[in-house]
C-alpha cells in the first residue's frame, strides 16, 4: 500500500522551520491552560515562579493573549454585576455563571476593597530598598470594554450629587480609574492604548448599568 502524503515538500519545510523549542514550549503551555483553565497552572508548567503577563507576552501569540485579556475583562464585569445585583432574583440572568459555580467564582474572583496602601498612597514601607529602581513600573491589563467601564465609573462618580450615598467600592475604584484614564489622556502610554481610548469614548457604556454598584 502506497503511503499518502498529507503535505507537500514546501509545506513540510515550512512546518519544520516553525517547530522551534520556543514554539513547542508555548504550545505546551497553552495545552496546560486549555486543560486546567488556569493561567497560574500554565505559568507553573513553564517554570515561572508566579504568573506574570510580561513573561507570557514574550512568547505567546497575540490572539491567545487577546483571548486571555478578554476573559479577564469578562471576569471583572461579572464580579461588578454580582456586586450590583447580588440581592436580586435576576442575578443569574445577568451573569454567565451557574448558581452551583457562584461560590467558587466569588472565592477566586470576587471584588474586594483595594488594599489600604493603594487607597492611601502609603507604599514606601512595602518596597525593599535594595530592589528599588530609578522608576517604579507596574502592569495593568487594559482593553476597550474595560476602558468603557472605567470611563463610565469616573463620569458617574464625578457628576454625582449624592456623594454621601456612594459605596466604598465605588470611591476606591474611582481613584484607580482616574489614574488610568488620566495617564492615557496625558499620553503617558502606548499609541495603541490611546487609540483604544478613542474607540472606548466613541462607544460609551450606559451609566444606568453601574448605578447598583455605585450607590448604597
Amino acid at each position: 500500500m502506497t503511503p499518502t502524503l498529507l503535505v507537500d515538500a514546501r509545506a513540510a519545510e515550512g512546518i519544520r522551520k516553525a517547530l522551534t523549542a520556543g514554539s513547542l514550549r508555548a504550545s505546551c503551555g497553552v495545552l496546560v491552560y486549555l486543560r486546567t483553565k488556569s493561567v497560574k497552572a500554565m505559568s507553573e508548567s513553564l517554570g515561572h515562579e508566579e504568573y506574570s503577563p510580561l513573561l507570557l507576552s514574550s512568547y505567546l501569540p497575540e490572539p491567545i493573549l487577546n483571548y486571555f485579556q478578554g476573559r479577564w475583562v469578562s471576569i471583572f464585569q461579572n464580579a461588578m454585576i454580582y456586586e450590583a445585583m447580588k440581592d436580586s432574583d435576576c442575578l443569574f440572568s445577568a451573569i454567565d455563571i451557574k448558581e452551583n459555580e457562584l461560590d467558587k467564582f466569588l472565592l477566586n474572583h470576587g471584588l474586594k476593597p483595594l488594599p489600604a496602601h493603594i487607597v492611601d498612597g502609603q507604599i514606601k514601607d512595602l518596597i525593599i530598598q535594595e530592589n528599588v529602581l530609578d522608576t517604579d513600573d507596574g502592569i495593568i491589563t487594559i482593553s476597550i470594554p474595560l476602558l468603557r467601564l472605567l470611563n463610565a465609573l469616573v463620569e458617574v462618580v464625578d457628576k454625582s450629587k449624592e456623594k454621601h450615598l456612594l459605596t466604598t467600592f465605588a470611591l476606591e475604584w474611582h481613584e484607580a480609574a482616574c489614574y488610568i484614564c488620566n495617564s492615557i489622556h496625558k499620553g503617558l502610554v502606548s499609541e495603541a492604548l490611546m487609540d483604544a481610548m478613542v474607540v472606548a469614548e466613541a462607544t460609551p457604556l450606559s451609566h444606568e448599568r453601574l448605578l447598583g454598584v455605585i450607590y448604597a
